[in-house]
């Protein structure tokens, strides 16, 4: 298997990201030559993770870790807007549906109908807010509404911490398989943020 077929996310993330990084990399690494440019004719032979220098797999490393931590960072701070913001409508639907109640009591003991009529509307819309902000915080998209998203990063933030970890005691021990193993649990990492990227509207 490729190496640009097994980090397919790793690669594609940083080609949009830092593609001079990626040249840098090809440049001074032989056995990554070839791997930042299109795709090879399917059959060609290439570079595996595993054959992979220890130099060039903590070089990769290094790049991708930080990559990753910054994508992981805007698509969390995408979702953390939009959840303050479904917030302040379940808020103001709660607020407004708190004040028109109290209006509908004192318009009933006064016996206005046409009040009676305006008050009840306006609490049958903030119910509607109330529930349509919850709706697209929980439910909306099933795995990709707004809460489901923001849970998954951030179990992916700590999916890259630990990455990290295991990444720097290889690059003490020189344990190229671990460093291999680093790159492949970054890779999913940047599958699930490109995943959530496509959902809310960023450049994947």
């Amino acid at each position: 298997m490729e190496a640009s077929e097994r980090l397919t996310a790793t690669f594609d993330a940083l080609r949009r990201r830092r593609p001079d990084a990626l040249q840098s990399l090809d440049a001074v690494f032989p056995e990554l030559s070839g791997t930042f440019t299109p795709r090879r004719t399917l059959g060609d032979s290439g570079t595996t993770p595993n054959e992979l220098s220890v130099a060039a797999a903590v070089a990769l490393l290094d790049v991708a870790a930080v990559e990753a931590r910054a994508d992981l960072d805007e698509v969390l701070s995408v979702l953390a807007r939009r959840t303050r913001a479904l917030g302040r409508i379940r808020l103001g639907a709660a607020a407004i549906s708190t004040i028109t109640t109290a209006g509908l009591v004192g318009l009933i003991l006064g016996n206005s109908r046409h009040g009676q009529t305006a008050v009840a509307l306006i609490a049958f819309v903030s119910a509607l807010l109330g529930l349509l902000s919850v709706y697209l915080e929980d439910f909306s998209g099933g795995e990709g509404s707004t809460r489901r998203l923001r849970d998954a990063m951030t179990a992916q933030v700590r999916k890259l911490v630990e990455a990290e970890g295991q990444a720097k005691l290889a690059k003490v021990t020189g344990d190229v398989k671990d460093l291999i193993a680093s790159l492949n649990v970054i890779n999913t990492v940047f599958a699930e943020s490109q995943y959530a990227r496509s959902v809310i509207g960023l450049s994947v």
